[in-house]
C-alpha cells in the first residue's frame, strides 16, 4: 500500500469518527492496520479501544504491549471463541466475573468441600483446588455433555424435579460424612428456594456464591440471605 492510500484510509477513519459513525471509522482503522500497522502505533491504546467496536481482536492484540491486553490475559477472547469460560491457557474457570475469581482463588483451601446447584466449568475449576465437589444439574442435555469430563473427586447428579433439586444439598452432606460445606454455589434453577436451604449446611466460615444475584428475579433469595448474618 502506498503512502497516499494509507493517508486516505486514515483521513476516512477520522472523518467517520468525527461524524459519529464509530463502526465505519473502526473498519477504516482495521483496513489501515492490515496494510501498515506502524502508522497506528503512536496512538495504540486509543485506537485499540476504537477497534473493539468492530471486534477486531487480532489488531488490538498486536497493537498493545505484551501483558496489557486484558481480553487476552484473562482468557476473555478464548471464552468468546469456545463459548465456554476458560482462562488464557484454555483451562476451565467459573462463569463468574473476573474480579470475583481473583478475589476467591487465593483464599481457596485444599481441604474444602463444595456444593453446587448448576454444573459446568466451575465444577472442573473447583475440583482442581478442593477436596470434594458435589454438583447437581437439572438439564439432561447439558448433564450428558459434561458428566464424563469430571474427575474422581466430583459427584455430579442429574435432578429434574424441583423439590428434589432444592433438597439435594441436605442429602449430599452424607457424602462428606455429615460435614458442613465450605462453599455453596447457587447457579442453577430455583435459586430463591436454594438460597433458603444453603445457609443451614454452611460451615461457620463458609461462603455462598449466588450468581447473578443482582437480578430482580432473585431478590427474594438475596433478601433472605441478608437476614442470616452473612457479610
Amino acid at each position: 500500500m502506498n503512502e497516499n492510500h494509507s493517508q486516505i484510509l486514515l483521513d476516512s477513519a477520522v472523518a467517520a469518527l468525527n461524524s459519529g459513525d464509530s463502526v465505519l471509522g473502526a473498519s477504516y482503522l482495521y483496513d489501515l492496520w492490515k496494510h501498515e500497522p506502524s502508522i497506528l502505533k503512536s496512538n495504540a491504546i486509543r485506537i485499540s479501544h476504537l477497534l473493539t467496536i468492530g471486534g477486531y481482536w487480532d489488531a488490538i492484540t498486536s497493537l498493545l504491549p505484551n501483558g496489557t491486553n486484558s481480553l487476552v490475559e484473562t482468557g476473555w477472547l478464548n471464552s468468546l471463541t469456545t463459548s465456554r469460560p476458560v482462562n488464557a491457557a484454555n483451562q476451565p474457570i467459573p462463569w463468574y466475573t473476573y474480579p470475583s475469581i481473583e478475589f476467591i482463588e487465593p483464599k481457596v483451601k485444599r481441604e474444602w468441600n463444595v456444593f453446587e446447584w448448576g454444573s459446568g466449568n466451575s465444577t472442573l475449576w473447583w475440583s482442581q483446588r478442593v477436596n470434594r465437589v458435589i454438583s447437581v444439574d437439572h438439564d439432561p442435555e447439558w448433564f450428558r455433555s459434561i458428566s464424563n469430563q469430571m474427575p474422581d473427586n466430583v459427584s455430579i447428579k442429574l435432578i429434574t424435579e424441583k423439590n428434589s433439586y432444592i433438597q439435594a444439598l441436605e442429602r449430599s452432606v452424607s457424602e462428606i460424612n455429615g460435614a458442613l460445606l465450605d462453599v455453596v454455589v447457587i447457579d442453577g434453577e430455583w435459586r430463591n428456594e436454594c438460597a433458603k436451604q444453603a445457609i443451614h449446611f454452611l460451615s461457620p466460615e463458609g461462603v455462598i456464591i449466588f450468581d447473578n444475584s443482582d437480578r430482580i428475579m432473585f431478590r427474594e433469595g438475596t433478601a433472605h440471605l441478608d437476614t442470616c448474618g452473612l457479610f
